[in-house]
C-alpha cells in the first residue's frame, strides 16, 4: 500500500502541483529543483506520518528527496547541453522516479501507527481512491506531456501546446474517464466532450489538431478502461 501511496505523491507533486513557474525556475537554477522536490515530500508527508518513529522512514525520505533532486538536475543539465528534451528522456526520468519509489516503499515495512484521524486514514488508506486518483493523473497530466512530445516527434514546425490547450485536453480526458467509470451507458456521451473541444476552439479561434483530439480520447480511454477492469470492477 505505501508504494501507492508514494506514488500518488509523486505524480501530484510531478504534474499538477509542478505549475508553470515552477518549471521555469527548476530550468535556471538548482534551487528550484530543490523547491520542486521539496513540493513532492510535502505531499508524501501525510502517507508516512504513520511510520514517523521508525529510522527507515527517515532513511526514505533522503533517499527520495536526494533521487529526485538528483535525477532532476540531470535531465535539466542534459535537455540544456545536448537538446535531448524528447519522450525517451521524459519516460525515462518516470521510470527512475518510479524505481526510487518502489525502493522506498520496500524499505518501510512496520505496520502504520493510528497518528492519523481515523477519516484521514479512511481516506489515505482505501487503495480504490489511491489507486483512482493515480489511474486520473496519469490518464490527464501525464497525457498531456506524452502528447506533446508525440507532436513534436510527428507534427511539422510544432512548438508548444498553448496554455488553454493544455487545460482544454487536461479536463476533456478527465471528464471521458469519469464518464467510463459511471455505471451503465454514460460512455456514449464520450463524443459529445470531443465536439465540445472543437466548438470551443472555434469560439476562441485557436487552432484544432485532429491528431490532438485522438490521441487525448486515447490516452483517457485506456486509463478509463483499466480503472474499470482492475480497480472498481
Amino acid at each position: 500500500m505505501i508504494f501507492w501511496q508514494l506514488l500518488l505523491a509523486h505524480l501530484i507533486g510531478d504534474f499538477p502541483l509542478q505549475f508553470n513557474e515552477i518549471f521555469r525556475l527548476k530550468i535556471k537554477s538548482k534551487w528550484g529543483v530543490l523547491l520542486h522536490c521539496a513540493i513532492v515530500v510535502m505531499i508524501s508527508a501525510p502517507f508516512l506520518l504513520p511510520y514517523v518513529w521508525t529510522m527507515r522512514m527517515w532513511i526514505g525520505i533522503i533517499i527520495l528527496i536526494s533521487s529526485h533532486f538528483l535525477i532532476d538536475w540531470t535531465r535539466v543539465v542534459f535537455s540544456k547541453k545536448a537538446n535531448l528534451d524528447n519522450l525517451w528522456m521524459f519516460l525515462l526520468d518516470q521510470c527512475l522516479h518510479i524505481f526510487i519509489v518502489w525502493l522506498v516503499s520496500l524499505m518501510i515495512i512496520s505496520p502504520p501507527l493510528p497518528i492519523l484521524p481515523e477519516s484521514i486514514r479512511d481516506i489515505i488508506e482505501n487503495k480504490q481512491i489511491i489507486l483512482t486518483l493515480i489511474g486520473f493523473i496519469a490518464g490527464s497530466y501525464f497525457g498531456a506531456i506524452v502528447i506533446h512530445y508525440l507532436k513534436k516527434m510527428f507534427i511539422q514546425g510544432y512548438t508548444s501546446q498553448s496554455l488553454s490547450t493544455k487545460r482544454y485536453g487536461i479536463i476533456e480526458r478527465l471528464l471521458i474517464m469519469v464518464l467510463i467509470l459511471m455505471p451503465g451507458l454514460f460512455f456514449l456521451f464520450i463524443p459529445t466532450i470531443l465536439f465540445a473541444r472543437m466548438s470551443i476552439s472555434r469560439v476562441k479561434e485557436e487552432e484544432y489538431s485532429l491528431f490532438d483530439s485522438i490521441v487525448s480520447m486515447a490516452f483517457a480511454v485506456i486509463f478509463g478502461l483499466l480503472l474499470k477492469v482492475f480497480v472498481w470492477l
